[in-house]
């Protein structure tokens, strides 16, 4: 845990310093390495111009989650498979963040829950829910995810898929499993 806050601390300390670099001047020249051509000009009204495009940012595939399933974590229901990969594959949705944490608390690890899988999509509701947020809420694209909150996140998700379980934790709803290389 100590380690943890001291690596946040040390991001935070990374960011200002780049944050300084780039107000001096120090950071690339407009369209330079943002991958996106120009991103002050707009032709036309402000009315015309709609809402500001996002940079594109690359995550992986849903393809390379391919672990969630040895950790018994199912992307969503039938319905919600498309949606899920839409977001999965969307930096700017807050899962790629998400999962990388999860991925520390589950394969990282080596376990997996027991019993009736978990869906991703459940979790991710629960996650928010529990710091106070909504999915629509952009700031934990880009913020840090804590691995406390996302540990009883994934077992409430689990108690709910396994409600006659008399398991109060997380660390009793896991158990420990290869991922292999």
């Amino acid at each position: 845990m100590q380690s943890t806050r001291a690596l946040i601390v040390a991001l935070r300390a990374c960011a200002i310093v780049a944050a300084l670099a780039l107000a001096a001047g120090c950071g690339p020249k407009k369209g330079e390495g943002t991958g996106v051509e120009n991103p002050d000009t707009v032709e036309g009204t402000d009315e015309e111009a709609g809402p500001a495009e996002k940079p594109y940012v690359k995550v992986p595939t849903v393809l390379e989650y391919g672990w969630l399933k040895t950790a018994n974590i199912l992307i969503g229901r039938p319905g919600e498979i498309s949606s899920m990969t839409k977001k999965i594959e969307d930096y700017y949705s807050g899962y790629p963040s998400l999962l990388k944490v999860l991925k520390l608390i589950t394969k990282d690890r080596s376990v997996a829950v027991k019993d009736n899988p978990v869906y991703l999509s459940d979790l991710v509701k629960k996650y928010y829910e529990l710091v106070g947020a909504s999915e629509a809420s952009p700031f934990l694209a880009v913020e840090e995810y804590d691995l406390g909150i996302m540990k009883n996140a994934l077992y409430l998700c689990w108690k709910q898929e396994n409600a006659l379980s008399p398991i109060d934790n997380y660390d009793d709803c896991v158990v420990r499993t290869d991922y292999g290389k």
